[in-house]
């Protein structure tokens, strides 16, 4: 069951290499590291699969990378609703 999960988090994690491609942060550390570092604490957790995957793409949306409905139609409504309301916290 653990193989099914890391293939379901590889399609989140495929995603994010896309939207972060070439983004450095002001410190001018590669984007996606801390993406990847929200993904490991999850883990480390023991969060469910989808909220890994989408600490993977959290920021698809602010970024303006993704919308809402390119995340529904790929990873489903969850996922959509989740990076959307983390987008919303965070734009507050």
């Amino acid at each position: 069951m653990e193989i099914d999960y890391i293939e379901f988090i590889d399609k989140y994690y495929d995603q994010a290499e896309i939207i972060y491609s070439g983004l450095k942060r002001r410190t001018g550390e590669d984007y996606i590291v801390h993406p990847l570092g929200v993904a490991y604490i999850l883990a480390d957790l023991k969060m469910d699969p989808i909220t890994i995957g989408c600490s993977l793409i959290h920021e698809a949306i602010s970024l303006g990378k993704m919308t809402y409905e390119e995340i529904e139609n790929k990873f489903g409504t969850e996922s959509a609703n989740i990076v959307a309301s983390v987008t919303k916290i965070s734009n507050l």
